[in-house]
């Protein structure tokens, strides 16, 4: 079987993953199983949105730009298997890749210029590079959902968490000692204050991160986004009019109710268009469009943001969501990524990227739960 150069991975985006390790895995994987199965290794990443990643091994990337979007129509018809002939192709075997709450996915596909038989030692090693594969996928969702972490990571942040509050305990006090002892008025008090201004930082930042990686157990019930949404900006107008910056919720047509944790969702919401309002410009309008959408038979609701930000755009909108990317006055470096977890803790997703103003971010929420939400493990 001969194969394209160069190389052996052809990745066209990874805009899902939270892990950088994540596409060197999943492409490590094609590899092993190609070289395996003596066939060309293609994998498809979708959601409800299309297909989101894809890589090859054996594929220059000129013809994976040609044969994925036939792959992912998932039915190779006369049509289909002419354009993969085209290409000198043809379909061997595709595997789906499923969740372990039965979300798909996305598919792996064998491709090879002839017939290919596969006996049976090497058909139970392509079933467990599959398991393999979704492992990956699985772990690095579980990076930002919400989700447990393993018993080996878990041991070592209940472990990190608790020797930073022995620590900031100590030193709070070894403060209170110091001031017993000296003298009232003394010059060395003034530096005691900055030295426990920055131990009550610590001490935020250590409340966020446990917060963050042990949430509280939601509680599911049927909302209305409209109406919280309206509700979020009434709380936010003072700071908004403060600033003399125009805040408006737009609706185009009705909207499906939502199966969610509504306080964790306006927490969300409230954090992410408060951060946005701290540096738009005074005389800006900052405007909540929203619409639903009913493609492919399940309702979701979507919707946009643009802020004229001058400071946003000066950052790197694919980074905005990552942990300690961001911070604002008086925000911790973890508030982003945690209103990019209520997102998607809800089958939902939360990106960000150049708009037609500065900054333009885009969210989904889908009417109903693809899967329960996680219940996470309190420290």
């Amino acid at each position: 079987m001969t194969t394209d150069q160069p190389g052996p991975s052809s990745a066209l985006s990874c805009r899902g993953f939270h892990l950088p390790q994540t596409p060197l895995l999943l492409q490590d994987s094609l590899q092993v199983v190609s070289t395996l199965c003596g066939a060309l290794a293609v994998l498809l990443l979708q959601d409800e949105s299309g297909v989101w990643y894809h890589d090859a091994s054996g594929l220059s990337a000129d013809r994976l730009e040609a044969v994925a979007p036939v792959l992912a129509l998932n039915s190779v018809g006369e049509r289909e298997r002419h354009l993969l002939l085209e290409q000198g192709l043809e379909t061997a075997l595709n595997l789906d890749l499923v969740a372990p709450n039965g979300q798909g996915l996305g598919t792996l596909w064998l491709l090879s210029p002839t017939r290919l038989a596969l006996d049976e030692p090497v058909q139970s090693g392509l079933l467990r590079l599959v398991n393999h594969v979704q492992l990956i996928l699985r772990m690095d969702h579980e990076t930002t959902t919400g989700q447990p972490p393993t018993l080996v990571t878990a041991a070592f942040i209940r472990g990190l968490l608790h020797e930073l509050g022995s620590f900031i305990f100590g030193i709070s006090a070894t403060f209170d000692a110091f001031e017993v002892r000296l003298p009232a008025g003394d010059e060395s008090g003034k530096y005691i204050a900055i030295l426990r201004k920055g131990l009550g930082q610590m001490t935020l930042f250590v409340t966020e991160l446990r917060e963050f990686l042990y949430p509280r157990p939601p509680v599911v019930a049927r909302l209305d986004l409209e109406r919280l949404l309206r509700d979020v900006l009434e709380q936010l107008r003072p700071q908004a009019e403060a600033r003399a910056v125009g805040l408006h919720l737009q609706v185009e047509g009705a909207l499906p109710d939502l199966q969610g944790d509504e306080v964790w969702l306006r927490t969300a919401f409230l954090e992410l268009l408060g951060i946005l309002l701290r540096d738009e410009p005074p005389g800006s309008q900052l405007t909540l469009r929203l619409n639903s959408d009913h493609s492919g038979g399940e309702s979701r609701i979507v919707g946009c943001l643009d802020a004229a930000s001058v400071k946003f755009s000066q950052m790197d909108p694919a980074r905005l969501f990552e942990p300690f990317y961001f911070k604002g006055s008086g925000l911790g470096r973890l508030t982003l990524p945690g209103v990019r977890r209520a997102f998607e803790s809800h089958g939902g997703s939360l990106e960000s990227g150049p708009g037609t103003e500065g900054l333009r971010i885009r969210f989904m929420l889908p009417s109903k739960l693809p899967y329960s939400l996680p219940l996470a493990t309190q420290y």
